[in-house]
């Protein structure tokens, strides 16, 4: 959604921590956990692992759980503007600050994010690769990561999932190598082997974000090229395809009306629930993010709704209050 550039590595020295025997040892008990030998697994288009094996976040084989999240310039963190630069010398963005310096974001995000024991996780705006691989491992997942096009790595995406990735590919043209001038933050997609042994294509897509300069049509350009690519998965490769990520339109537009004329099912208009709104996290008022689903799957829609609460959210009564991005994420459960 948004044109900063991506963020470097913040080398100032770290503040000092006073803890306890008891924090001490449940940090340690984290950092035994994230430093285990769990082997995660990046696959290319057409390269499979038939030994890959898998486990269950959730407590129900028939539920595939899926999150759609952008998590704002590389996860580091939000509190109110659309920047990159360091935050103001001011109390109110103490602890926001503090949390980027001493690169805790990426781990809140993974530790919000496993409270709802999710299969499957996308990521606009992704971290680095190195980044992602430490989510991975702390999330005991496998994932697939895509370099944006064009700006040189700063809006990548990211699928992550404890099933098997059987392939994956960045930006998926169907029959034809596609334009450098389209999906410039990300675009990609990763086949996915489910405890049913069925096969899954999910799309992972941050379409262009602005308005001005022909934006709307460069948005239908690459709707175009994704309706092309996800009809093609359904001939060829899996019966079922889910789309999701951050598509920079609201449901009024054309760009909307084409994904449904299209075929794709959208989430939250079949199940309803709770806020409709995933931008932004301080003053939500706008519906840019979306799961769509096509095949069979698509009318196994069980459940719904954006996850306004916790730290998602900026909390307007507390003038300290920060999110983990300035998105609010999306979770849709689908019957398998």
């Amino acid at each position: 959604m948004h044109d900063s550039q991506h963020p470097r590595n913040n080398n100032e020295d770290k503040p000092r921590l006073s803890i306890n025997r008891k924090t001490f040892l449940k940090n340690s008990a984290l950092s035994m956990f994230a430093l285990s030998p769990i082997s995660r697994l990046r696959l290319k288009f057409n390269e499979t692992n038939p030994n890959l094996t898998h486990g269950k976040n959730g407590d129900n084989d028939n539920m595939l759980r899926t999150i759609e999240y952008n998590i704002f310039n590389g996860a580091i963190g939000y509190k109110g503007f659309n920047d990159t630069k360091p935050f103001p010398d001011e109390s109110d963005y103490q602890l926001v600050s503090a949390a980027r310096k001493l690169d805790q974001i990426p781990r809140r995000i993974v530790s919000q994010l496993q409270l709802y024991k999710p299969d499957i996780i996308s990521f606009c705006e992704s971290a680095t690769e190195d980044t992602i691989k430490k989510m991975a491992k702390w999330l005991n997942m496998n994932y697939a990561y895509f370099p944006s096009s064009k700006y040189k790595g700063s809006y990548p995406g990211t699928i992550l999932t404890h099933w098997p990735i059987v392939r994956s590919k960045n930006t998926p043209f169907a029959g034809s190598p596609g334009s450098i001038d389209l999906f410039t933050r990300h675009w990609g997609k990763a086949e996915i082997r489910l405890p049913n042994q069925e096969l899954i294509t999910m799309h992972s897509a941050h379409l262009w974000p602005f308005t001005a300069n022909g934006g709307k049509a460069i948005r239908l350009a690459e709707i175009e090229e994704l309706l092309k690519s996800i009809h093609y998965d359904l001939d060829h490769h899996t019966k079922s395809v889910i789309l999701q990520g951050d598509m920079n339109l609201t449901p009024e537009s054309e760009e909307y009306k084409k994904l449904i004329e299209g075929g794709l099912a959208d989430a939250f208009t079949k199940v309803n629930q709770g806020i409709e709104f995933t931008a932004t996290s301080k003053d939500p008022h706008a519906r840019i993010d979306y799961i769509f689903a096509i095949g069979p799957i698509a009318k196994k829609l069980a459940k719904y709704r954006s996850l306004y609460e916790g730290a998602f959210r900026i909390h307007p009564d507390d003038p300290t209050s920060w999110a983990l991005s300035d998105h609010i994420p999306s979770l849709c459960d689908f019957e398998i």
